[in-house]
């Protein structure tokens, strides 16, 4: 028998709904900011491109602090064409600003699409991690066991949940 692991730590405090105030007026919440400054969204990359030739073509704009390059499931030999670059220092934000004027630029005979990130994927993850505190819908998260057959015959089991 397998003991379960304890989900994921929580989420950065999502901020309340509206409260009302001693003096009776409504009080907006703080708006989280997803968005990382000096992260920018690199798409249309050569699906043999490592980390290296990434950053020697765009540490032109500033210093580079990290390189995020979204690999294959399949094939982790191959990226999936998208990527991540941030920019590090207290110049980031302009550094990533001038990335995104090269939008359309050409790189080992590809067009890159060049854009700020918009934090979708932080987003994305504060509230999978808020969905795994709070539970499912109702307040509730069920699981099961997922098994999945590996090379030698051998079978892993997980449990997942279904919200």
């Amino acid at each position: 028998m397998s003991k379960l692991s304890p989900p994921p730590p929580p989420p950065p405090a999502l901020p309340p709904q509206e409260t009302l105030t001693d003096e009776g007026t409504l009080e907006k919440p703080l708006k989280v900011e997803y968005r990382q400054e000096g992260k920018i969204f690199v798409k249309n990359l050569p699906l043999w491109i490592k980390k290296n030739d990434v950053a020697k073509f765009l540490k032109q704009f500033g210093p580079i602090k990290n390189v995020i390059i979204i690999r294959s499931h399949g094939d982790i030999q191959q990226n999936k064409g998208f990527g991540f670059v941030i920019y590090d220092g207290s110049v980031a934000a302009r550094s990533a600003m001038k990335a995104v004027e090269f939008d359309r630029v050409e790189f080992h005979r590809r067009v890159l699409t060049v854009k700020l990130d918009d934090g979708r994927i932080m987003r994305a993850k504060a509230e999978e991690r808020a969905m795994w505190v709070e539970g499912g819908e109702d307040g509730v998260v069920e699981y099961m066991w997922c098994c999945t057959v590996v090379a030698g015959g051998g079978v892993v089991r997980r449990l997942i949940s279904r919200w």
